[in-house]
């Protein structure tokens, strides 16, 4: 049985990108991980920064300066 897709899936099958409650009993994340995933999963801050500065895989070229990237590492670092 395929996963149940989110209600703004498009008709092609795609899943969204949703991110369903981690909490929620059965369920199944579609697209990111939340910002507090990230927080807590033993990457450092100088594995986002590589992360978040080199476009990878299937996904769009961000294009964040450095000080949006050091903004959005401080976010997650109070998630910790």
């Amino acid at each position: 049985m395929p996963p149940p897709r989110a209600a703004n899936s498009p008709s092609s099958g795609a899943p969204a990108a949703t991110v369903v409650d981690s909490n929620a009993a059965g369920a199944i994340q579609e697209g990111p991980p939340s910002f507090k995933t990230v927080a807590h999963s033993g990457m450092t801050a100088d594995q986002l920064r590589a992360f978040l500065s080199h476009p990878h895989g299937a996904m769009p070229d961000l294009a964040l300066t450095r000080a949006e990237i050091d903004d959005l590492i401080g976010y997650i670092d109070t998630l910790r």
